[in-house]
């Protein structure tokens, strides 16, 4: 039962990759264009050398690892003038994600958006 169990799991995740690969991408200009986008995507830019494309891929997806992934909070952080944790990277799985999560915590910190 388990093992049957595991593989209805995994045909769920491999069809909702399928659907997420088929779904039309969301074109990183259509959500980059304040300071906080453009600052994620020059740190995606720079660290992963990749032109990051669509706000759904993940950092995985983009070549990039868990070392990689504290040198683009570095340097998110230091030009956004906020903490952004490791965790925040983790949780938020989709470029999208870590730049609206990025652009909370600049909000919530007053930091300004010039």
């Amino acid at each position: 039962m388990r093992i049957r169990r595991a593989r209805e799991l995994l045909q769920a995740m491999r069809s909702g990759t399928e659907a997420q690969r088929a779904a039309p991408s969301a074109l990183v200009g259509e959500e980059l264009t304040d300071r906080v986008g453009l600052v994620v995507a020059q740190a995606f830019r720079d660290v992963l050398a990749v032109e990051p494309t669509d706000l759904r891929a993940s950092l995985a997806d983009l070549g990039g690892d868990s070392l990689l992934a504290v040198r683009i909070l570095a340097r998110c952080s230091r030009e956004l003038g906020v903490d952004l944790p490791l965790r925040l990277l983790e949780r938020q799985t989709t470029l999208g994600e870590f730049v609206a999560a990025a652009r909370s915590r600049v909000e919530t910190n007053g930091v300004s958006d010039r």
